[in-house]
């Protein structure tokens, strides 16, 4: 388990996977665009994808974003192996994808979870 940054940290150790079957990684929070930080797609190619590719095995990432939506399209879940560099990771190059997606809601907010299937 990690928070926030410390999956661009997984990148930098000089070992190997100490045994991680599953990393999940508990992001704070991403504002609306402008209005402080708002850096999902960076932590979904750089963070998540990074440690993926690094540990070979699947990130999961959770986060609240203030003010805005929850774009469709972000990865809540990666799994990389490529052989190219997570600075050129588009989401295409994700490997899995969620085979359910729930919202539940109270009052203003909503929680969305995406349900994935692991096999290995």
């Amino acid at each position: 388990m990690a928070v926030c940054y410390d999956g661009f940290g997984v990148r930098h150790l000089n070992t190997e996977n100490p045994g991680v079957d599953i990393f999940l990684n508990l992001v704070h929070c991403f504002y609306e665009k402008g209005k402080g930080n708002s850096g999902d797609v960076y932590f979904a190619r750089k963070g998540f994808a990074g440690a993926s590719m690094h540990w070979g095995c699947p990130v999961f990432g959770a986060a609240v974003f203030f003010g805005r939506e929850m774009s469709e399209r972000w990865l809540t879940g990666v799994l990389y192996s490529g052989s190219k560099s997570v600075q050129t990771f588009k989401y295409a190059d994700n490997e899995m994808t969620w085979t359910e997606r729930v919202e539940v809601a109270e009052g203003i907010e909503t929680a969305v979870i995406h349900r994935y299937t692991v096999t290995r």
